[in-house]
């Protein structure tokens, strides 16, 4: 009878959609999403409509926890997962939107000293809250 007030298992608070920032409406010409299901896959879209020849990239994805604040990820055909560490912080943006904001603190980019990136992406991803 008290079965529905049995807790659920908490889902790993990797999971979701995760995306480069739209703020200035950048997607239209490129941009990165990520989505981590909970089973330990998912995928990766990127996206472009540079200069050069546009192009897109979709690629299936697997994932492990391994601490409190780090995973094991690879893409497919990858034989080898990498660590990857991470930090997930609130982050306001236009209009007051808050979200979440997923990047590795390790991973810095030299051409652009504020923003820092995530795995093989060279910006923080975003997921709304």
């Amino acid at each position: 009878m008290f079965s529905f007030f049995k807790k659920r298992p908490k889902q790993d608070e990797l999971v979701g959609i995760w995306q480069t920032t739209n703020e200035g409406g950048f997607h239209i010409v490129m941009g990165t999403e990520l989505v981590l299901n909970a089973d330990g896959t998912g995928n990766m879209y990127s996206w472009g409509q540079d200069d050069e020849e546009p192009y897109e990239y979709r690629h299936e994805v697997q994932w492990r926890r391994k601490s409190a604040n780090s995973i094991a990820i690879k893409t497919e055909g990858e034989e080898h997962f990498t660590e990857v560490k991470y930090k997930i912080e609130p982050y306001k943006g236009s209009y007051n939107i808050v979200y979440d904001m997923l990047y590795d603190p390790a991973h810095s980019i030299p051409w652009r000293k504020e923003s820092r990136g995530f795995w093989t992406v060279y910006e923080e991803l975003y997921r709304n809250k």
